[in-house]
């Protein structure tokens, strides 16, 4: 096999390791939102575990950095608003789909334009 054909063999690779990665993390959100039930704060508390979890090993390492990096600000951002008298209160499918953004933009970056060039 020419140089040539390797490279085009490595790229088709690629290509389907990512579209196969994007389309298990799009597959992963809409289950976890349409399995969710507002009423059920147990359910609610499973799924975004179920969503973080497999988010994190899906962005790792980036992962360990998206939570040391979010999860301390936003506990200290909602603590003060609490002080303050001020109630933000997003509803569940909106807490997980910006769960998911997160990771999903971090693993993206990470694994499809970061280490390309490697």
């Amino acid at each position: 096999m020419t140089a040539k054909g390797k490279r085009g063999l490595t790229r088709l690779a690629f290509l389907l390791i990512k579209w196969v990665w994007i389309l298990y993390c799009v597959s992963l959100l809409v289950g976890v939102l349409t399995a969710l039930r507002p009423s059920d704060p147990i359910m609610q508390f499973h799924l975004a575990g179920v969503l973080q979890i497999t988010m994190f090993f899906l962005s790792f390492p980036v992962g360990i950095v998206l939570v040391l990096a979010t999860w301390p600000p936003a506990w200290l951002l909602r603590w003060l608003l609490w002080q303050l008298g001020v109630g933000v209160a997003l509803g569940p499918y909106w807490s997980l789909t910006f769960i998911w953004i997160a990771y999903f933009v971090g693993g993206y970056l990470q694994w499809f334009v970061l280490v390309p060039y490697l």
